[in-house]
């Protein structure tokens, strides 16, 4: 008697990464999703950006994922209450990579994100284009040291001249090596802060386009290029003139710096020159 084989079963592909844009799905379905994906190390979702879609058991979903290591959640409306319950469940979760942009966090949301890194392995934490305004990046400055934070992006937050000085006051002693503060109006005195502060600390990339430092900010923060780590230095859209352009350029020789962005700015042909008569040191 012959006996039939019986057909290999099927298995589902193993999905790594995941990503969800623009979707009209609710959150029932994006549970679902995440439910059938338990291997799921990368998850984006992206402009997910009207009520129901990132819930409460959504958010439950995403700590469900044991191999999660980067959430990027993009226009999602998260608001402060979402936020805040991301923020309590990061202790304990294997997630390194937390970007949060254009998520409508306010300061109370950014201040529980704060309050959850030390006791987390977040390294990367992006909150671009929020409304976390100088307290929410107090509370942040307030938990650099002892955190595993090494890079972090508060572009856009209106965090003002007070939010990046206390940005400042706790650069040394911290793991950063990577900030963004671009477009915060942190003006020339939250620029010479930040200045006062890069030697000794670990900064490598320092972007704060958009700020409006001038001349001022920009010769703080050419004074203290040598001797600091910084490789790459961002000062698009500040309105620096020739003599700021000089500043930094006799600074140039001596220091770290491979990258240099002074794009829209009013540096002119002569501030352009002594640069330039600066890059062969």
């Amino acid at each position: 008697m012959s006996t039939a084989k019986k057909a290999p079963k099927q298995q589902r592909p193993i999905e790594r990464e995941i990503t969800i844009w623009g979707c009209e799905w609710g959150g029932e379905e994006i549970v679902d999703i995440l439910s059938q994906n338990h291997a799921v190390e990368d998850l984006y979702i992206y402009e997910c950006d009207y009520d129901g879609a990132i819930t409460s058991p959504v958010i439950s979903a995403f700590f469900q994922l044991k191999n999660l290591t980067n959430l990027d959640l993009d226009d999602c409306q998260l608001g402060d209450t979402g936020a805040t319950e991301i923020a309590k469940k990061l202790v304990g979760s294997n997630i390194t990579t937390l970007r949060l942009a254009r998520s409508q966090i306010g300061h109370a949301g950014a201040t529980e994100i704060a309050n959850h890194l030390i006791c987390s392995n977040v390294i990367t934490l992006d909150l671009w284009a929020n409304e976390i305004g100088a307290p929410g990046a107090t509370a942040i400055a307030q938990n650099l040291v002892g955190s595993n934070l090494t890079s972090l992006n508060l572009e856009d937050n209106k965090i003002g001249n007070r939010g990046a000085t206390e940005i400042a006051k706790n650069l040394v002693g911290s793991n950063l090596t990577s900030l963004n503060l671009g477009w915060n109006k942190i003006g020339a005195a939250g620029a010479t802060y930040i200045a006062k502060n890069l030697v000794g600390s670990n900064l490598t990339s320092l972007k704060l386009g958009g700020n409006e430092i001038g001349d001022r900010g920009a010769a703080a923060i050419a004074k203290n290029l040598v001797g600091s780590n910084v490789t790459s230095l961002y000062l698009s859209n500040n309105e620096i003139g020739h003599l700021g352009a000089r500043k930094i350029a006799k600074n140039l020789v001596g220091s770290n710096v491979t990258t240099l962005d002074l794009c829209d700015n009013e540096i002119g042909d002569d501030g352009a020159c002594e640069i330039a008569n600066n890059l062969v040191g």
